[in-house]
């Protein structure tokens, strides 16, 4: 099954622990998992301003990420069906 996370579930997997990792554990090891720059970016971004994570846990996260995921270059313009403009860019 080909999977994609948004960056709810990535906040949710890495700082909150609980149901979200074991969706991530799972997805990592029994799925393919896929991910875009801009997913990468907007985690980064939260978790450096919402969270107050320090970078090198930050990149640490990144990178397992990265490692479990096919990172993804979306080549077709992004749909506008969402009421939250940065959801289109997950469909």
């Amino acid at each position: 099954m080909k999977i994609v996370l948004n960056t709810n579930i990535f906040i949710s997997a890495f700082v909150f622990r609980g149901k979200a990792a074991a969706v991530f554990d799972h997805c990592a090891l029994r799925e393919e998992l896929f991910v875009s720059q801009w997913v990468l970016d907007e985690l980064s971004q939260k978790l450096r301003s919402k969270f107050n994570i320090e970078e090198r846990d930050i990149l640490e996260m990144l990178s397992l990420i990265i490692e479990k995921s096919s990172l993804v270059q979306p080549h077709t313009p992004l749909p506008t069906v969402c009421r939250d403009a940065d959801d289109n860019n997950i469909l």
